[in-house]
């Protein structure tokens, strides 16, 4: 079965769902406008739905980095960036529908040591002005040497984000950070020697998809070969 049509649900959710159940219960004991509590009802499974927070199988892929979310893939590019080396990096931007899941997922096994909340517009997730100019939330993850840079954006309609995680917090590979509420996006910055296997109009999931594979370097190398 597609994991996109599996529960639980994300806590945030019932902060909305509860308030819908209980006013459809009053317009049906109270009112004769039936139809009213069928509509909050609707509105209460619509937001169940879309809070949906599947388990997921990560894959056990050494130096992989895995899609921060769900989606489409809108665009791979070489872009300028100061965060990595020779002021460069590899872009990946991934469009979240209403129907997919807004649960985001680190890309690999890290340590976070940056959490910045920029406010701003909210122009469509779909329009390359969101990536500039919407409110976002960008999360630095680093291990050893290394960087990835990931960015949660709000669209039209996602007006939140939520963070579940703290500067100095050690996360493993495909594991839950974070919560956007309604269609969005999010794109990661990962550093020029990645094999990259994301591509335009690609379909990706949180936590389980392999976007690119990085570089084993010599002190991982005799790690894993001490002989």
């Amino acid at each position: 079965m597609d994991n996109r049509f599996k529960f639980p649900i994300a806590k945030p959710a019932w902060k909305m769902a509860l308030p819908l159940l209980g006013v459809g219960v009053l317009l049906l004991l109270l009112t004769p406008l039936k139809w009213g509590a069928v509509i909050c009802w609707a509105g209460a499974g619509s937001v169940l739905f879309f809070f949906r927070d599947p388990d997921r199988p990560i894959p056990v892929v050494p130096n992989a980095v895995l899609s921060p979310a769900d989606g489409k893939v809108l665009s791979v590019q070489r872009v300028p960036h100061s965060d990595f080396p020779n002021g460069e990096a590899l872009h990946v931007s991934i469009f979240m529908s209403l129907l997919d899941v807004h649960i985001t997922r680190s890309p690999w096994a890290s340590r976070i040591t940056s959490v910045t909340h920029c406010p701003g517009k909210f122009f469509s997730a779909l329009s390359d002005q969101a990536s500039d100019h919407n409110e976002h939330m960008l999360l630095h993850f680093q291990r050893e040497s290394e960087v990835l840079v990931v960015k949660h954006i709000a669209g039209i309609l996602a007006r939140r984000i939520i963070c579940q995680r703290r500067v100095g917090e050690n996360v493993g590979m495909g594991e839950r950070v974070g919560l956007i509420c309604f269609g969005s996006r999010v794109e990661i910055w990962l550093p020029l020697t990645t094999a990259l296997k994301a591509y335009p109009g690609m379909r990706v999931r949180g936590g389980q998809t392999i976007i690119g594979i990085l570089p084993v370097h010599e002190q991982e190398r005799k790690e894993r070969n001490p002989q």
